[in-house]
């Protein structure tokens, strides 16, 4: 039994793995995880496994010394399916065969709430000496972020990027684009984002940082753009008045990302075309993430490319959930809130 840190939704508590032996053959197998009942869907565990084997077998050969790794379980599909284009191309994300949500393993083999459940071996990836058990908690939303902008927006050196929405994967983003030669930056809030989010943005490097509350988004964008507008706008904040922000600061032929509220089953809005239509807009959605998408946040935060500490906020015992949840969901100083075991 080992002892490690795990996160469901912003919750941590331990848990011990028992692995089962590789099959003959280099057959898949599956790690097998006891847990202790934790609130949330998102499931991202850190944890201490036997290395892998040479022969590529990723889980259960006790022939090395422990490693700390991080379980990537919340959007593996489980029964893999076969017989898709897509999750043959590796992006089992936007499978036909799996639902968004009820689809996903925490629905099927079980979540946070389930006392045992059974994951793929290759959903496990190798910590970073440099990102402490703690703040690899961030990992799930930075491997999502990746796939925002690097595999769908595909975001390049010297364009320039604005982010609607400065909560953790707002901050996420702003990292990411920069750390790929993004310039300038923007990120924008609310009134209620004055005291610690749109100040972290400014501390992470954001070029420009707008309180909508009290200035002119359009006008900041033209200002920070030469009138241009930007080339890449994300939409993080859920909101209807932020996808029409989003479309109305893109530059002609610019792309936009529609992201926010995704949790919540999306945002119903009137959509005025015309703008789309005659700045030659791309829009784009995005869902989870695929093993590429950690693969390379896991890289980056080992590089430093990506801080995750700054976004825990606060981290309570297990007896406090209450008070914790209630920190994340209405809390204007809050980033993310962790639950440990008392």
């Amino acid at each position: 039994m080992c002892d490690s840190w795990g996160y469901a939704h912003r919750a941590l508590w331990r848990f011990a793995v028992p692995i089962r032996q590789c099959e003959e053959g280099g057959q898949e197998t599956y790690l097998t995880l006891p847990l202790s009942p934790a609130g949330g869907h998102l499931v991202n565990r850190s944890l201490e496994v036997p290395q892998p084997h040479s022969d590529g077998c990723a889980a259960g050969l006790l022939t090395s010394q422990p490693i700390r790794g991080i379980v990537h379980p919340t959007e593996v599909d489980t029964p893999i399916p076969r017989g898709d284009e897509h999750c043959k191309a590796g992006k089992v994300n936007i499978c036909v065969n799996v639902p968004p949500k009820e689809g996903r393993i925490h629905y099927t083999e079980g979540g946070a709430f389930a006392r045992w459940v059974t994951w793929p071996d290759f959903a496990l990836h190798v910590l970073p000496d440099s990102v402490s058990l703690e703040a690899a908690v961030l990992m799930e939303p930075t491997a999502g972020s990746v796939h925002c902008l690097f595999e769908r927006l595909e975001v390049r050196a010297g364009e320039s990027v604005a982010i609607l929405g400065p909560g953790a994967r707002g901050q996420l983003l702003l990292q990411l684009a920069r750390a790929a030669g993004a310039r300038p930056t923007l990120i924008s809030g609310v009134q209620r984002d004055a005291r610690v989010r749109l100040p972290m943005a400014e501390s992470l490097g954001a070029d420009r940082v707008v309180n909508i509350d009290e200035e002119d988004l359009i006008a900041a964008a033209r200002e920070l753009t030469g009138g241009q507008g930007f080339d890449v706008v994300v939409e993080n904040a859920g909101v209807a008045s932020a996808v029409e922000q989003a479309i109305e600061i893109a530059r002609p032929g610019g792309r936009v990302m529609i992201s926010g509220g995704g949790i919540r089953g999306g945002v119903t809005i009137p959509l005025h075309t015309w703008p789309v239509i005659v700045k030659e807009l791309t829009l784009y959605g995005e869902i989870s993430h695929n093993w590429s998408s950690w693969n390379t946040a896991v890289q980056m935060a080992a590089r430093g490319q990506v801080r995750l500490e700054p976004l825990l906020t606060r981290v309570y015992p297990l007896s406090e959930w209450e008070q914790g949840f209630s920190d994340a969901a209405v809390g204007d100083d809050v980033m993310r809130v962790a639950l440990r075991p008392d």
